[in-house]
């Protein structure tokens, strides 16, 4: 089904009745392209008429299937609408959101509910606006004024999960376009591009984040816990900026690349980055084996060769709390270049030798993120193997996340998609080293059994079974 050039496309109001697993938005277009835009509001010179928000959740949608469904063209894309007596819920899976030029994905600031709602979003692709400004259309102040507490001017966000629990897992957050890009002041070159921006982030999961001015912004109000694991930061201004409260993160097997070398893309890159009003405690849950009182952190920093010049691992704006950040004894001092805040804490543990030599196997097993070292425990990354992973969900229907890794600098890698019966070649996707997870576009494959194969170099790595439904 599609919703082309709608004010509302789609309003699911469930404040009486929660949704139930028969309910279901699945494999739908909204989109509101202003030149296709019909009377009176077609394109009139720069005054463009767009939808506002493509879909307004109020009650809880959470039970039912939002799943593989293409939004497109809006402010915002799903909305969840705060009532009185009900807080929103919703679950998104497997769903593409491109060209939403304040929000993606967006909650209200929830003042008169007690019971806070919920959201989930799994394995869903975030593309960014390539334009230099927000469009000339006078939905940007209407919808500006009606989220007041959860919105900005000129800031672009994919999930704003304000005051409501969410959950960030499998998820691809990019912009695509990074040539304007002349140094790391992204805000100079179009409006500041935010990933996730969060005051009450559950987990962030296994995502990815490209070419923006920050890949995750979260407030910890009240003491709150958060993980934020296994993501992928690759060529963002800062990565992971924690903007105030004094909440706990467990920060832990996450990448942080700078992505580009200093001759290609001036200024300063940051990993994680403190902000003046931030006293979080930057800590792992689990426990460091044979020392229980040494919980360690086990993030990759990559600063592409620009040494502490070009990139901060750990950046502490707050100059009157310290930042503590604990890792393996061995790996401090590689990492201790990288940091030039003075209040920032680089403390060595005393690992285990055992320990020291696996702790790059103790991170997402799917994926290449965190700290990889060689087998003896000294501060020399080891040499990234190719390998991918199964693709979930498998069975799969619309579309379908592969998680792989690649060396840094291979000739070539692609994915090679084949028919099971034949071996027809049905698609190949050229990838990249510094992304570690594929969105396969399933919708156009017929019924059946494929296998799809990492090919790096011209070599076959590994092949996987993909059942479409």
């Amino acid at each position: 089904m599609e919703f082309l050039h709608n004010y509302r496309s789609l309003g699911l109001n469930l404040d009486g009745t929660a949704a139930t697993a028969n309910d279901f938005v699945r494999n739908c277009r909204f989109d509101s392209d202003p030149l296709a835009m019909k009377a009176p509001y077609q394109a009139s010179g720069t005054t463009y008429w767009y939808t506002q928000q493509h879909v307004a959740v109020s009650g809880d949608f959470r039970a039912a299937s939002f799943i593989n469904n293409d939004l497109r063209h809006a402010m915002l894309g799903i909305n969840l609408i705060d009532v009185a007596s009900t807080p929103p819920h919703m679950r998104v899976e497997a769903s593409r959101f491109s060209d939403l030029y304040l929000a993606a994905v967006t909650s209200g600031h929830q003042v008169a509910v007690s019971v806070p709602g919920s959201f989930e979003v799994r394995g869903s692709q975030f593309t960014f606006p390539t334009a230099a400004a927000l469009p000339a259309t006078p939905q940007v102040s209407q919808t500006l004024a009606a989220n007041q507490s959860t919105l900005h001017a000129n800031e672009t966000v994919g999930v704003g999960a304000q005051a409501v629990p969410a959950t960030i897992t499998g998820c691809t957050f990019e912009q695509p376009d990074p040539s304007p890009y002349a140094t790391f002041a992204y805000a100079s070159y179009r409006p500041r591009q935010v990933g996730l921006a969060s005051e009450y982030l559950v987990q962030a999961l296994d995502n990815t984040f490209l070419n923006l001015a920050v890949g995750i912004a979260q407030v910890l109000p009240g003491g709150q816990q958060t993980e934020v694991r296994g993501n992928f930061f690759g060529a963002c201004e800062k990565g992971y900026a924690l903007l105030s409260g004094a909440g706990n993160s467990y920060a832990s097997c996450n990448t942080f690349a700078r992505g580009v070398p200093a001759s290609t893309r001036g200024g300063v890159s940051y990993g994680i980055y403190n902000e003046s009003a931030s006293t979080v405690t930057l800590s792992n849950p689990s426990p460091t084996p044979g020392n229980s009182t040494s919980p360690l952190l086990k993030n990759l920093f990559d600063d592409a060769g620009s040494g502490s010049t070009g990139f901060y691992a750990l950046y502490n704006a707050n100059t009157g709390a310290s930042l503590d950040y604990l890792t393996f004894k061995d790996y401090s001092a590689q990492i201790s270049s990288l940091v030039n805040a003075p209040q920032v804490q680089l403390t060595a543990a005393n690992a285990t030798p055992n320990y020291q030599g696996t702790q790059g196997m103790q991170c997402a097993p799917s994926g290449p993120n965190g700290l990889q070292r060689t087998a003896n425990g000294n501060s020399q990354p080891t040499v990234v193997q190719p390998a991918m992973a199964q693709n979930a969900p498998n069975p799969a229907r619309g579309f379908t996340t592969i998680t792989y890794q690649l060396p840094k600098a291979p000739q070539r890698a692609e994915l090679v998609v084949r028919h099971a019966l034949d071996g027809r070649i049905v698609e190949k996707k050229l990838l990249v080293h510094n992304t570690v997870q594929l969105l396969l576009d399933v919708r156009a494959y017929q019924s059946g059994t494929y296998f799809y194969t990492l090919v790096v170099d011209g070599r076959p790595v590994a092949t996987h079974r993909l059942v479409v439904e």
